[in-house]
């Protein structure tokens, strides 16, 4: 399992906060490496991790402008490097779904058999482009904010993707109510239902 696409059901859900926070955690493992690539090509950000304005992307690579190598950016963090969207692309769909982004994500898969493909992608129900991409990735997590998205919109959003790919439901901003309980001189935390 060496690629995983991030998403949401809708937007502000914080999927591009936890892809982010996904490849940092892995980049601090003692072997593995992280690659972020953000495939968000409707919409131009710079992802936290890089502190500086990036105008050429992965939407560059896929109009056939640029070198797929030379666009990837190494953050402040050893063993993180992002693919940062690049311009804003009049097509996106066609782009993603493109050969020539199916044989970016094998070839970046291939590269190196230590290093995990992260993949930040749009919204589910607001675009195609996760659709496309989960059948390009080994799995799939989807994040859900805590108590504002609808249960039935998240129930559509998984039914568009394969049951196999899905690794998980990130509950996002979750506010876990804990209590604590003594034993033997030392507090332990416990989770109220």
């Amino acid at each position: 399992m060496q690629t995983v696409l991030v998403t949401s059901a809708v937007a502000g859900e914080g999927k591009s906060t936890v892809a982010s926070n996904l490849a940092l955690a892995i980049s601090h493992g003692v072997r593995e490496h992280a690659l972020l690539v953000d495939c968000d090509l409707r919409n131009t950000h710079n992802t936290p991790l890089i502190k500086r304005n990036i105008p050429s992307g992965l939407s560059d690579y896929l109009m056939g402008k640029l070198n797929p190598i030379n666009l990837i950016v190494r953050t402040g963090t050893p063993k993180l490097s992002v693919l940062p969207s690049g311009s804003i692309a009049s097509n996106p769909a066609e782009l993603v779904g493109s050969e020539k982004m199916r044989n970016l994500v094998k070839t970046l898969k291939s590269q190196y058999a230590n290093r995990y493909i992260i993949i930040d992608s749009p919204p589910i129900m607001l675009t195609t482009e996760p659709i496309i991409l989960s059948e390009m990735v080994d799995g799939v997590i989807v994040v859900v904010l805590a108590g504002k998205t609808p249960r039935e919109v998240v129930q559509k959003a998984l039914n568009s993707i394969h049951r196999e790919k899905i690794f998980g439901i990130v509950l996002n901003q979750m506010k876990a109510k804990t209590s604590y309980y003594h034993t033997s001189g030392y507090y332990y935390p416990q989770k109220r239902g």
